[in-house]
């Protein structure tokens, strides 16, 4: 049996307004160091993004993924080329307001008193930002994430830590986009920036055609550690 044989929990949530939405839940052996909201790529949260969570929940983490588009179309879509066009249709329809309103309650309702961090591939790395810059959560984490330049003039803004990995051979984020960020982040010395060279976009997500090994494991990591070092 591999890790993604193994059915992760859904937990039906309810949110204020009524809507009912599922988040997937990966929980570890002992008690949880902390509370993870992971957001996933626009496929949404299946068998790859699956790996990822249990990756977190076997670092000791409450590992938590909301299916944050179910407003607009619930559920993973097929990686095909069919598939990323219903995926980019979706992320253009979604009410991002609504959306962080959604994914505070999430984040709200699995904190448990404890700390919450947040982490946000691809797609969901820009709400993972938008989160930050809003002041929730305890520390984040981003990976291999577009747009996040939109925001690199607020970036002073952060309390908070913040960890964003790039690709070096990302075509989707050009390196004058990263030192854009990069630009933005300066003398703060809670945001630290990475780049993995040669790493395509998408290079965390194991059964992903861009997965290379060797920077999800050195991003993986380095995330871990530092959540590690949050007091």
């Amino acid at each position: 049996m591999t890790d993604v044989d193994i059915p992760l929990a859904v937990e039906p949530l309810r949110l204020c307004d009524g809507f009912v939405m599922d988040v997937l839940v990966d929980r570890p052996a002992d008690a949880p160091k902390a509370a993870i909201l992971l957001l996933s790529p626009i496929f949404g949260v299946d068998e790859i993004f699956a790996r990822t969570m249990r990756n977190w929940s076997r670092a000791g983490y409450l590992a938590v993924a909301p299916d944050y588009f179910a407003r607009v179309f619930p559920g993973p879509i097929q990686h095909s080329d069919e598939g990323f066009q219903a995926a980019i249709g979706r992320v253009k329809a979604v009410d991002r307001r609504q959306m962080l309103l959604d994914l505070r309650e999430v984040g709200a309702h699995f904190q448990n008193a404890g700390p919450l961090f947040i982490g946000g591939y691809c797609a969901g790395g820009e709400p993972a930002l938008q989160l930050a810059l809003q002041g929730f959560g305890d520390a984040y984490v981003i990976f291999h994430a577009a747009r996040l330049g939109l925001y690199a003039d607020r970036l002073a803004g952060i309390d908070k830590p913040l960890d964003i990995h790039f690709g070096g051979a990302d075509p989707l984020v050009p390196m004058e986009e990263v030192e854009r960020i990069r630009a933005g982040a300066a003398g703060k010395s809670d945001i630290r920036i990475t780049v993995h060279p040669d790493a395509a976009h998408g290079f965390t997500q194991q059964g992903s055609r861009n997965f290379q090994a060797a920077a999800a494991a050195a991003s993986f990591e380095a995330a871990r550690d530092f959540f590690a070092s949050r007091p």
